[in-house]
């Protein structure tokens, strides 16, 4: 179905094909948008702290610099550029989303966040991005169940007081920690003309009931009050005079059906649910388990389809934990005790992966256990008695249970680390304990003993043998997974990186590791790493290569300054021959970058090419990003083909933080570095000062935005060595001892 423009949005595109045409510009770019609804969704704007008026200043100063594009015919008014279309794509579906029939202004502003990166960083500037959009958009919505305003000169009669078969859930409004998006599919729901009755379907213990508490702080200021399934059953006067009288108690309101399923699906409660849905002065929202429903739908199909069905399923790990941070002051205040975040993160992993039922419930019902059964030891054992659950007791069974979660694992070995420098306080509630009672309720064995106290440098959930590699120590974490040091059988050391990423579950993405993996190792070892090997650990894959002992080029500089002249010369020309060897290899590197040259005693090497492209580059700036934002290429952002070039183009930016110890396009905010790239604007400070002009000439070039623009790695190899274009033999090894020449020789 065809969505509609709503009036404002139509003056919206019609003021920037305006403004644009004022510039002489034949094309209305998104940023020519944004002056307009800036001023038309001002009170959206200001609902979540945003400034339209400084929103709308920077977006003119914007227009006014932007550089000289193609200019409209004389006499002809601009048109609406390509991207401009996207953003109205892109509204179109967050409408429909939330349940809105036409395309409004409020739309219109997250288009522009989500396909425009200018735009983009200039509502991040003032907070504003598509969930706070939204969550405005869905306030505004929620606010047009009440009925249009009294006149101003009538005072505002106070609501009746509620009989005591109604419950105001007003009264325990709260959050609902993870359930953003079932929230505005409800607010949509409800805003709807026809089926306007919102059914949640999930298990027992799931939270529905703390999402009818968050709607009600989203309604207000209209009722919302909750009705005991069950009077719906009643029978005589008394009982249908209270139904009578919720037309004129919830006018304009929510009646909340909480637990539908205590009803008697064969007795007079179907017959007075219908005639609830029938008056029409006031939504329902009904909660039922999946089972009841069921029954419902099997006895009184007609009257189920009055509802809109919204299924609430699980929450996640991270939701899980939000619940249980949130609920943690109630459970402390009444235990008398501490409860540290570690005894968090095992009450939720450990819930999840061993008891039966649905979360939260069962996380806080692990959690309100294990506090209980702690405080009842601490008092009744005498105080010199060692604590029922040492924290390293149940060290396989919690790593296991957060296995691939990095910020959950640190946060136990964080706390490990604590407990075992200075035993914890017999008022503070571990992961120790939680496991302990986790046993006892899952009827899981007992471990042996206490498990010897391992490695200081490794963590828990950290692999001890990898392949046939021993694990001797952390060498350090990045986005793409862990780097370990490892020892072979024969005494050797190598750099194991364990990827964060699961391969063999898409046997797609399986090939394509091996298959980089395969053509890193062709790479000719001039400047470069070599990779050894690869292997995979249950889901997770692992690059074996050769360990370099040394700092990275940005450690370098951090601790040691900045390089200039020679210096800068010979990284200039050992990076620039590891990256014409990986480019004969037919492999782009993709994530070039200071923390990605390592300074050996014998010469610098390249590291980690290959890794981007075998875990798959495709993904979307604003979801994970496979690079660094400041020393990626352009073409990178905007989604183009990524080729050696633009490994050129991170070389240049890395060279440039080499001499100046900044990389030229910032190292600020995303959306920032993103305009600054696609827009080539750059600042090289004193570049051309401290380099030789050989050089700063070559820097110059492969910072072009056109990627055909720049030269090649072996045709900048070759202007820094002074070689004519005669065929590549020995260029490499030529390359190679000249940047690992000294400066005396």
């Amino acid at each position: 179905m065809t969505i509609q423009l709503s009036g404002g949005a139509e003056r919206a595109i019609l003021d920037a094909v305006a403004l644009a045409t004022a510039s002489g510009r034949a094309l209305a770019e998104p940023i020519h948008l944004l002056p307009s609804l800036a001023g038309q969704a001002a009170a959206l704007l200001r609902s979540i702290g945003a400034d339209p008026e400084a929103l709308r200043a920077a977006a003119l100063r914007r227009v006014e610099a932007l550089p000289p594009g193609p200019g409209g015919a004389a006499g002809r008014d601009a048109r609406l550029a390509r991207s401009g279309v996207l953003v109205t794509t892109i509204a179109a579906q967050h409408a429909r989303e939330l349940g809105d029939p036409r395309i409004e202004s409020a739309h219109l502003l997250i288009g522009l966040f989500e396909a425009d990166n200018i735009c983009r960083f200039l509502l991040g500037q003032e907070g504003a991005d598509t969930r706070r959009l939204r969550e405005g958009i869905a306030r505004a919505q929620a606010a047009t169940l009440v009925p249009g305003p009294a006149p101003a000169a009538a005072p505002v009669p106070a609501p009746e007081p509620l009989p005591p078969h109604l419950t105001d859930l007003a009264e325990g409004a709260g959050p609902a920690f993870g359930r953003d998006e079932e929230l505005r599919r409800l607010i949509s729901v409800l805003n709807r003309r026809d089926r306007a009755n919102p059914l949640l379907v999930g298990e027992a213990g799931i939270g529905k009931r703390a999402m009818l508490n968050a709607l009600a702080t989203l309604v207000a200021p209209a009722r919302m009050a909750a009705l005991d399934p069950k009077v719906l059953g009643g029978t005589g006067p008394a009982a249908r005079e209270r139904l009578d009288e919720l037309p004129g108690l919830l006018r304009g309101g929510i009646l909340v059906l909480d637990n539908l399923s205590s009803a008697d699906a064969d007795g007079p409660a179907a017959v007075a649910l219908a005639a609830l849905l029938e008056h029409g002065g006031f939504r329902v929202v009904a909660t039922m388990t999946p089972g009841s429903h069921t029954a419902w739908l099997r006895r009184h199909p007609d009257l189920m389809r009055r509802f809109r069905l919204l299924q609430v399923s699980d929450l996640s790990a991270d939701s899980v934990l939000a619940v249980l941070r949130a609920m943690r002051p109630r459970y402390e205040e009444h235990h008398r005790l501490e409860i540290g975040d570690d005894a968090l993160v095992a009450a939720a992993a450990l819930s999840a992966r061993h008891l039966p039922g649905a979360q939260p419930e069962k996380a806080l019902d692990l959690l309100d256990e294990a506090a209980a059964q702690l405080r009842m030891d601490t008092t009744m054992l005498p105080a010199a008695a060692e604590r029922p659950h040492a924290p390293d007791a149940y060290l396989d069974l919690l790593t296991d249970a957060v296995a691939g979660n990095a910020a959950h694992l640190a946060t136990l070995h964080d706390a490990l680390q604590r407990h075992r420098a200075r035993p914890p306080a017999t008022t503070e509630l571990t992961a120790g304990d939680v496991a302990g009672v986790l046993v006892d309720l899952a009827g899981l064995p007992a471990p042996a003993g206490p498990v010897p106290v391992r490695e200081e440098n490794l963590w828990p959930g950290d692999p001890r043998q990898l392949g046939r590699y021993r694990i001797v120590r952390r060498l350090g974490e990045g986005g793409q997974g862990v780097v370990y040091l490892g020892e072979a059988p024969a005494g050797g050391l190598v750099a194991i990186k364990m990827l964060h990423a699961e391969v063999t579950r898409n046997p797609a993405a399986h090939e394509r590791f091996e298959r980089e993996v395969a053509a890193a190792q062709r790479v000719a070892s001039f400047c470069t790493a070599q990779v050894l090997e690869s292997g995979v650990e249950g889901r997770r894959p692992y690059v074996v290569s050769e360990f370099v002992d040394g700092p990275s080029l940005r450690e370098s500089i951090e601790e040691g300054g900045t390089r200039a002249g020679a210096a800068l010369d010979r990284l200039a020309i050992g990076t620039i021959t590891a990256l014409a060897a990986i480019a004969e290899a037919g492999i782009v590197h993709r994530d070039f970058k200071p923390d990605n040259v390592l300074l050996a005693p014998d010469g610098l090497r390249v590291i980690d090419f290959g890794i981007a492209r075998a875990l798959d580059t495709s993904a979307s700036v604003t979801g994970q990003i496979i690079g660094t934002p400041a020393y990626m290429a352009p073409e990178q952002f905007r989604g183009g083909n990524v080729g050696p070039a633009a490994d050129v183009f991170a070389w240049a930016c890395t060279l440039v933080y080499a001499a100046i110890g900044r990389p030229p396009h910032g190292s600020g905010p995303i959306p920032e570095i993103m305009y600054n790239k696609v827009n080539g604007v750059q600042d090289l400070g004193d570049f051309h000062r401290l380099a030789s002009p050989a050089l700063a000439a070559l820097v110059e070039a492969a910072l072009r935005l056109d990627p055909a623009g720049r030269p090649s790695p072996r045709r900048i190899l070759l202007s820094l060595l002074g070689r004519p274009d005669q065929g590549a033999a020995g260029l490499l090894a030529e390359g190679a001892a000249v940047a690992t020449r000294r400066l005396d020789e």
